[in-house]
């Protein structure tokens, strides 16, 4: 959640707010940035 103090996210509002309003709850939350993170660092396939 600390990511969201920084800039731009912080223009949103504050993390609670931006979690609510954006995501739901903080369940919801944690589920998007969890699947972003499994695609920023998937492995591409390899070449035999």
């Amino acid at each position: 959640m600390q990511v969201l103090k920084l800039k731009p996210f912080d223009a949103l509002g504050c993390p609670i707010e931006i979690i609510k309003t954006r995501f739901g709850d903080k369940k919801a939350y944690e589920q998007a940035v969890n699947e972003l993170e499994n695609e920023i660092y998937q492995l591409p396939p390899r070449s035999a």
